[in-house]
């Protein structure tokens, strides 16, 4: 008989109901019961000027040595660009691709594109530092990213001799409409774990339920294991006042769910 170590556990999925299908379905095959209620939401950009600095950059592929990309969003909505400016994927194989981790990379490759580096460490700064041997003065890199991305890479790779162009290619968009549902399971304790995949999911869920009147979301937190998908995100959550009770150790949605049968465990 399979193990299932979540048994009876009920637990938050926060993020875009287009990706929530890997954790969820990881949650339910441990006994877990995911509850899905996005606190974001995902779309094309919508400022005229964000979308025609994509198409440009994508009109002039040919001028970049190296894509990256930092997250499975970022390449398919770089790819649902490309096709509605009916551009050919195989221009895409001249380049150099670089992915920040290995879901990403798999996505990548399911286009039929190869990925030449994938850093150890899936996070920017781990990103920079798989990039310096690799990096020619001068070579140019496309970085398509979320409007609300970081930008360390850019930054610390033009420091390095890189010519970095970033765009934007989707957008995050806060989803309030999910919040008093979260904040009715919360009251009545029906939650034993809430789940970070970044940290906008963290802003927004607090946003969320002080969009739904609780001031002090903290306080409805008290009984609850709070686990994160990596550093940034726990960063962010622990400086908005939650407390952390996991991190995981690889960042990734395995990760994530080791984290949640670890502490599930009746130590």
């Amino acid at each position: 008989m399979k193990q299932q170590p979540l048994l009876g556990r009920k637990i938050l999925v926060t993020r875009a109901p287009s990706q929530a299908k890997e954790l969820s379905d990881a949650i339910r095959e441990l006994g877990g019961e995911p509850i899905e209620l996005a606190v974001i939401g995902i779309r094309q950009p919508s400022e005229p000027e964000a979308v025609k600095r994509l198409d440009d950059a994508i009109h002039h592929l040919s001028d970049y040595q190296w894509l990256f990309f930092t997250s499975v969003n970022g390449v398919e909505f770089f790819i649902r660009r490309l096709r509605e400016l009916h551009m050919d994927l195989n221009r895409l194989k001249k380049m150099k691709i670089a992915a920040v981790g290995p879901k990403t990379a798999e996505v990548i490759q399911h286009y039929g594109l190869t990925v030449e580096l994938v850093p150890q460490e899936f996070v920017s700064e781990g990103f920079v530092a798989a990039m310096q041997p690799n990096i020619h003065q001068g070579d140019k890199a496309l970085l398509p990213t979320a409007d609300i991305a970081r930008t360390i890479i850019a930054e610390q790779l033009t420091v390095l001799g890189m010519e970095i162009t970033q765009v934007i290619v989707y957008e995050n968009v806060p989803n309030y409409e999910n919040g008093q549902a979260i904040i009715d399971l919360l009251q009545t304790k029906a939650i034993d774990f809430v789940t970070f995949t970044s940290s906008s999911t963290v802003r927004n869920f607090i946003a969320a339920i002080r969009h739904n009147g609780v001031e002090e979301p903290m306080q409805l937190l008290q009984d609850v294991q709070i686990t994160c998908i990596g550093s940034k995100t726990a960063d962010t959550a622990r400086e908005l006042g939650l407390h952390v009770s996991a991190v995981a150790k690889e960042f990734t949605i395995p990760g994530l769910v080791q984290n949640l049968v670890e502490l599930a465990q009746p130590w």
